[in-house]
């Protein structure tokens, strides 16, 4: 892939946060002024698949969604990769380990907006692999609005008859994140959306609770949800008796979701504070986040 992705000359700055692959930085775009996000990685040039690279052509096959974050610039030189996104906030992790559990419409927008982020890159027959709240974002300019981020380790997902395909092709080892992966996928079973799906249910009860499911000892949804709404127990269930490749149905759940916001007549409840003092922290937080901005 070319570097015709074009951004003007940056400038790197502070560290935003890193992973075992990557370092975030902030950077400035010397010609515009404008602050972004440039992801890093060290890449030897005898790799053919470059990493950075991959999640450039993901992330443009699967773009066209308010909740999926655009590519600014991508280069490749000798030894290493870069990506320049539009900075964004803080991810959800941080955000519940600063500031205690959220408003239940907190929840229900992070659920909806998922939702449809998920039905969106699921249409374009590609699978997430690694949903878990570091990897969604609250936007600095308006928290009750997310970005997912991370299409790193995303690829297409099987379709065709089920046996013509190896359900065990992830036997051998699991990418995702351990404690946000999917029962299939801790099972060996190749990843399909209803694994992103069982992800996401995850991801909500941790916003929810502060923790995951498993450390309260219950295995079932129904159980989960009478501990927070029954709707995300629900959700969880229905992710775990979905078939190999059997349809999802996104807007069902979407339409609960917002019944179950406007029964809790929602008007503008704050977590721990007004909006401008979570930007504020946001920002303040940035520079000694966990993991990377990079939206």
């Amino acid at each position: 892939m070319s570097s015709s992705i074009a951004l003007g000359p940056l400038v790197l700055g502070g560290e935003l946060g890193e992973d075992s692959s990557y370092i975030v930085f902030k950077a400035l775009e010397t010609t515009t002024g404008r602050v972004v996000a440039v992801k890093k990685t060290r890449i030897s040039i005898t790799i053919q698949r470059p990493p950075l690279e991959h999640e450039v052509k993901v992330l443009m096959l699967v773009s066209g969604h308010p909740a999926v974050p655009s590519v600014l610039a991508y280069r490749r030189i000798e030894y290493f990769e870069f990506i320049a996104f539009e900075l964004k906030g803080q991810n959800l992790r941080n955000l519940v380990n600063e500031r205690g559990t959220p408003p239940i419409q907190f929840v229900i927008n992070v659920a909806d907006q998922m939702l449809s982020a998920l039905e969106h890159v699921h249409s374009r027959r590609i699978v997430h692999r690694d949903v878990k709240p570091s990897n969604i974002l609250a936007r600095i300019d308006d928290y009750s609005s997310f970005a997912l981020i991370d299409f790193g380790i995303s690829r297409p997902y099987p379709t065709g008859k089920l046996d013509e395909h190896d359900l065990y092709a992830e036997r051998s080892h699991i990418v995702e994140s351990f404690p946000f992966a999917s029962l299939n996928v801790h099972n060996g079973f190749d990843i399909t959306p209803r694994d992103d799906l069982e992800s996401l249910a995850y991801t909500l009860f941790y916003i929810l609770r502060g923790k995951l499911p498993w450390e309260e000892h219950a295995c079932h949804g129904s159980i989960l949800g009478r501990m927070a709404q029954s709707v995300f127990g629900e959700l969880l269930d229905y992710a775990r008796t979905l078939a190999f490749d059997e349809p999802i149905d996104y807007s069902a759940f979407r339409v609960r979701l917002q019944e179950l916001g406007r029964s809790n007549g929602w008007e503008g409840e704050e977590w721990s504070g007004s909006k401008d003092t979570l930007v504020s922290s946001v920002s303040v937080m940035l520079k000694d986040t966990q993991c990377p901005v990079e939206v």
